[in-house]
């Protein structure tokens, strides 16, 4: 089997080196895609991307740098939607690798804060086991600590586990922390 794979190797290698790019390209993405640790997606991007250079090429060629000439209305409608088409897929791939840490850079860590209007009581920012920096929202805005009633205070520590908070990425280790013996840091 591995030597079978080894002649469709070279016939696309040779396929593509007599400018037959398409044939190649076929051979190629069958040969990838038989194999058993192949990620299908990030090749099958690199596979359309080196089809779309060899495409830009060949109308860059016919079009070439200087001049005027005429085109057909559906050719530069091809052309502009493919055009706005990677430039979409260009922004969202931007914007997704953009990480939580970027835009959370120069905050005050551990200390946490009221929002007003927002979905939670309080907010703070810590950092998580990946080293990034998120927010974490926590408390019902329209209730009031009561922690210096000790029931409350005991019953509200008991029902969520306050004596195992958890992680302070989470919700309830500061919720917990809220409602400590200590008085609040807000």
């Amino acid at each position: 089997m591995n030597n079978f794979f080894n002649v469709l190797v070279d016939l696309a290698n040779e396929l593509d080196h007599n400018q037959a790019h398409r044939l190649a390209d076929t051979i190629t993405n069958q040969i990838k895609t038989a194999s058993e640790d192949y990620d299908h997606e990030y090749d099958m991007v690199r596979n359309e991307m080196e089809t779309a250079k060899r495409a830009i090429g060949d109308i860059e060629d016919v079009v070439g740098d200087e001049g005027e000439g005429n085109l057909m209305a559906w050719v530069q409608s091809k052309i502009t939607n493919a055009v706005e088409m990677l430039d979409g897929v260009s922004d969202y791939l931007k914007s997704e690798h953009k990480t939580a840490s970027d835009k959370n850079k120069g905050k005050k860590l551990n200390k946490p804060f009221r929002t007003p209007g927002g979905p939670k009581k309080f907010s703070v920012y810590v950092k998580n086991d990946k080293g990034n920096i998120i927010k974490v929202n926590f408390g019902d805005p329209n209730m009031r600590i009561k922690d210096n009633i000790p029931g409350r205070r005991k019953n509200f520590r008991a029902r969520h586990n306050c004596d195992n908070p958890g992680s302070k990425t989470k919700a309830r280790y500061w919720s917990c922390r809220q409602w400590s013996n200590s008085k609040s840091d807000i």
